[in-house]
């Protein structure tokens, strides 16, 4: 008789358990992604061409420099932190044409292999920009040839999910 009581009252115990786990697995406690997206909805970017006068354009001469400018906006409450593998800049420009590297905002210099960490704090912006398609360290210089490019940047590890950043299409002519 007593080994039923305890048997009972073990089998009790494990459902209430199972009754506990269910709760907190249907609340915000242990399923953070509704945080996790009200977090991701306070984080913007912007990614945009201009020319040398910061006017938007999406077609250029043959020859001419332009801006890649990119900001990366924390409307959040939380500092997001991001880590480089290097000294290298948080963000790097790319421009590919079909399949190949073309060009990057970082052709030309040397970056010490290190752990870096940066951070943008709530309500701060990261802004970063490059004039293309060159850089003062590229020798020898280049000059983009009629066609259609890919406009890109690769950014950090952070420590917040953003949605990706589609490429810009852009032309020159």
């Amino acid at each position: 008789m007593n080994f039923q009581k305890i048997f009972l009252s073990l089998n009790n115990k494990i459902i209430f358990l199972l009754l506990l786990i269910l709760n907190l697995f249907s609340c915000d406690v242990l399923s953070p992604d509704k945080n996790e997206q009200k977090k991701n909805s306070e984080i913007k970017t912007i990614f945009l061409l201009t020319d040398t006068t910061k006017q938007i354009k999406k077609t250029f001469r043959s020859g001419e420099e332009f801006y890649m400018i990119f900001q990366l906006i924390n409307n959040s409450n939380d500092t997001i932190i991001y880590t480089l593998g290097s000294t290298r800049p948080p963000i790097i420009f790319t421009i590919t044409q079909a399949n190949s590297i073309v060009s990057t905002s970082i052709d030309g210099y040397i970056f010490i292999d290190i752990m870096k960490s940066g951070k943008i704090l709530p309500n701060d912006t990261l802004i970063t920009e490059w004039k293309a398609p060159n850089t003062p360290a590229k020798n020898p210089q280049i000059v983009l040839e009629p066609g259609l490019y890919r406009a890109n940047v690769l950014l950090p590890k952070l420590n917040v999910k953003i949605d990706s950043i589609p490429p810009l299409i852009f032309e020159v002519f």
